[in-house]
């Protein structure tokens, strides 16, 4: 019976192999074919190995996995069957023997799912070779190995693999490092929870390779962001994913034109990870970028991308744009700390940026000193320093206060009342921990000029009263 239901594997048609596969997990756990799987399992190795016809090799692939499910994750030792794929997938003189291989591993994946992820690891260097090699159906069958590995990996699996992966773009060899290019790409197919959490590694390494010094690893690069651009589900980014792309290829004539197409973009849906994996490496870079105008888009899109996408994407990310805000705090230009301030401001509605507080504070003082009474950063500054201290539990702004209180100070005796108005306020809501007695002595000169405004409507005496 289970003989006869085997060569049903070689009829090619994926439904019927894949009926076989399901049918075999339950025959071979039989007594009756106990001393007959291991002749089985060799002859459909053989027949994975040396068939002459595609669909005979894919269908013993199917057997094999089925057999290997129904007797466990050990029968891959006891029946000596990652030693025969290992050896198959070296062979060099037969391509045959390189792509039944990949078959076998590409089965074994999907029916053992998560229990062949230790696996992986040992199959990766061989996978990494294959998408070079000089047989395309070897290529193809790497191909559709590599999308079918990572989207069975688990969050464990994605730490066993991505480091391997990211050590094969150091190598010399650049069928090496495209083949690892590509698979960092295939990583686009893995589940949404592991794919939020392994991006951020990886597009800034395949923003790196764009600029190899070998035209096929350049092409891998630029077609792997491609693959990541394709599992976008926001259609209002998918729409201007070849704005991304190109302003990522080329970011010295592209970024201004790319920023100023998504202030454009009206959003209606969420912003899923992979749009965050292509928006942010660009808004990264236009943070360092020497017009003004340029920056201030970038600190526009990242104030509104708090509110269009979950706060657990956005996270990975902020220690690389912390720099820029903290430099665009201190910009010459008033409006450019006024909208960084603004923006800040609605970041903090979250304990997220509290981790970042040394970088911050020296910005948030520079823009309560700045001496232009109009510009929009003093205003905005409190708030944030009001805003950020109200959100924390262990009193984490304290030893900051000593930085805070001179610029604090300043702005209350501020020409324009409702500068002080604004600081006033927040210091009000800091005072509800009597954190600022001891800075009584410098605050209290401004309250006074406050309570002392000649205006009678002056927002600034009220709020001191």
């Amino acid at each position: 019976m289970c003989l006869h239901i085997i060569l049903n594997l070689s009829i090619y048609g994926i439904y019927v192999q894949e009926a076989v596969s399901n049918c075999l997990p339950h025959l071979v756990t039989s007594p009756a074919l106990k001393e007959d799987v291991p002749a089985i399992v060799t002859k459909l190795m053989k027949q994975l190995l040396t068939a002459e016809k595609y669909g005979d090799r894919k269908g013993a692939a199917y057997g094999i996995a089925g057999i290997v499910k129904g007797l466990g994750i050990l029968a891959l030792k006891q029946l000596d069957i990652m030693s025969k794929l290992t050896d198959a997938i070296q062979e060099k003189k037969n391509y045959k023997y390189r792509e039944g291989a990949l078959f076998a591993f590409e089965m074994l994946c999907l029916k053992l799912g998560r229990l062949f992820e230790p696996y992986i690891v040992h199959v990766l260097p061989h996978l990494l070779m294959c998408f070079g090699d000089s047989s395309q159906y070897v290529r193809a069958a790497a191909d559709d190995t590599a999308k079918l590995i990572m989207s069975k990996l688990s969050a464990h699996g994605v730490k066993l693999v991505l480091p391997s992966l990211l050590a094969a773009l150091q190598d010399d060899n650049w069928r090496t490092k495209a083949g690892s290019v590509e698979l960092l790409g295939a990583m686009a197919y893995c589940a949404p929870k592991q794919l939020s959490s392994c991006l951020p590694s990886i597009v800034p390494k395949l923003i790196e390779v764009l600029s190899d010094s070998h035209m096929r690893v350049q092409t891998a690069g630029a077609e792997a962001l491609r693959v990541i651009g394709s599992v976008i589900r926001n259609p209002e980014i998918q729409a201007i994913v070849p704005v991304l792309l190109s302003a990522l290829q080329d970011p010295s004539n592209k970024t201004s034109a790319c920023l100023q197409t998504l202030l454009d973009t009206k959003f209606v849906h969420f912003i899923d990870a992979p749009s965050l994996a292509l928006i942010m490496p660009v808004v990264q870079r236009a943070f360092l970028d020497r017009s003004t105008e340029t920056r201030k888009m970038a600190a526009q899109i990242i104030g509104n991308m708090y509110s269009l996408t979950d706060q657990k994407d956005l996270l990975p990310y902020l220690p690389n744009i912390i720099p820029g805000l903290k430099q665009s705090l201190l910009d010459p230009v008033p409006e450019m700390a006024a909208q960084i301030t603004g923006n800040m401001y609605s970041l903090t509605d979250q304990k997220d940026l509290l981790p970042y507080l040394p970088n911050i504070i020296p910005g948030l003082k520079q823009s309560l000193l700045d001496p232009v009474p109009e510009v929009g950063g003093r205003k905005m500054a409190a708030p944030i320093i009001g805003n950020m201290y109200s959100l924390t539990d262990q009193k984490d702004l304290l030893p900051y206060l000593p930085n805070i209180i001179p610029g604090l100070k300043q702005s209350l005796l501020d020409p324009v009342p409702e500068m002080a108005a604004h600081i006033i306020g927040n210091m009000y809501s800091l005072t509800d921990q009597k954190d600022l007695l001891p800075y009584l002595p410098n605050i209290i000169p401004g309250l006074k000029q406050s309570l002392l405004d000649p205006v009678p409507e002056g927002e600034a005496k009220c709020a001191a009263s």
